[in-house]
């Protein structure tokens, strides 16, 4: 995040809110060449929030992995115990002290944000 900007984007976040994604783009051998994005906005409609897309906002961010993080209440226990992780409330337990060692949990070769 601020680490990031400072190195990687001319100073500025490179995290980027309310975007939806389109779609996944490859090549012609499957790898990934990219993600279609494009930026959404909120709404108070008929009691509740709704979201739109924003119109001509859609674009390609180039990518060579996507990491997928989706909502969920926690890791399976069974997960864990497969890969020697400690967990706390359910959760991988890993520490974030701003040293190399953020994110590592028990396991050295499992890391949990």
């Amino acid at each position: 995040h601020e680490e990031a900007a400072e190195m990687v984007n001319n100073g500025e976040d490179i995290r980027k809110y309310s975007v939806t994604t389109k779609e996944f783009v490859g090549d012609n051998n499957g790898n990934l060449k990219g993600v279609k994005v494009a930026d959404l906005e909120w709404k108070h409609k008929d009691g509740r929030m709704q979201m739109s897309e924003v119109p001509d906002t859609e674009r390609t961010l180039p990518a060579d992995f996507a990491f997928l993080a989706l909502g969920f209440l926690g890791p399976e226990q069974t997960l864990a115990q497969q890969l020697g992780v400690e967990v706390d409330k359910g959760k991988f337990k890993a520490a974030f002290n701003k040293t190399p060692d953020d994110f590592r949990t028990s396991n050295p070769k499992v890391f949990a944000a």
